[in-house]
């Protein structure tokens, strides 16, 4: 139920009814009207990568997608991509990117699906702060 949550191809891999990658969509298009704008999209699903791709290639937007499928010797290069290239202005990561990537020139972070992160929660007893 989840990943109907995010568009029915995730289920079907037939229609798009996917409102949240419209809903991104047009916060791209506001977005990356800024030349130096640089967002990361983070999924569970490679998935939702297409759907996402589908609107990002409509608009002429370059990305790149990184996930476990892609393998560790190529996965520097896509970071650097995203990095220096003024024209990757998107980058989606699955779980895949969690650990190890320094991000840190993005811009904006859109998390499309809960829960991406594997950080504890903050109320657990390790996470709370003395007051």
């Amino acid at each position: 139920m989840r990943m109907s949550c995010n568009s029915t191809y995730l289920l079907d891999q037939e229609t798009d009814r996917g409102v949240k990658a419209d809903e991104l969509a047009a916060l791209l298009d506001t977005l990356c009207t800024r030349p130096e704008a640089k967002v990361v999209v983070f999924s569970q699903w490679t998935r939702t990568h297409n759907i996402v791709i589908r609107r990002l290639e409509t608009r002429g937007l370059g990305y790149v997608s990184f996930h476990g499928g892609i393998p560790s010797e190529k996965r520097p290069a896509l970071v650097d991509r995203f990095r220096d290239d003024p024209d990757c202005r998107v980058f989606l990561s699955t779980d895949a990117g969690a650990t190890g990537l320094n991000l840190q020139h993005a811009s904006t972070l859109v998390n499309m699906d809960l829960p991406w992160n594997p950080a504890p929660k903050v109320s657990s007893p390790c996470c709370r702060r003395n007051a």
